[in-house]
């Protein structure tokens, strides 16, 4: 156990899902869904949106307003954004 009020037990691998990241990464997301609610998900809108950046990239600085497990913004920092 982590002691976290929001995670009770151990990931499993069917809880996990390793997603390649434009630009030659990759990043294992955990999915928690019946304990973290929408928190706890990898979002399809997540995917989608992470192949749109990756077709117009252009180095700034963003805001990631999303729920979900974070892809999107764990992804723009990989990408070098601020």
């Amino acid at each position: 156990s982590t002691g976290s009020p929001f995670f009770s037990g151990h990931l499993t691998l069917e809880q996990c899902r390793l997603i390649d990241v434009p630009g030659g990464h990759s990043l294992l997301c955990a999915e928690c869904q019946g304990d973290l609610g929408i928190g706890g998900r990898l979002w399809d809108g997540a995917l989608v949106l992470l192949e749109y950046l990756a077709e117009s990239w252009q180095p700034g600085t963003y805001l990631e307003l999303g729920s979900g497990t974070g892809l999107v913004g764990l992804s723009c920092a990989l990408w070098g954004a601020k």
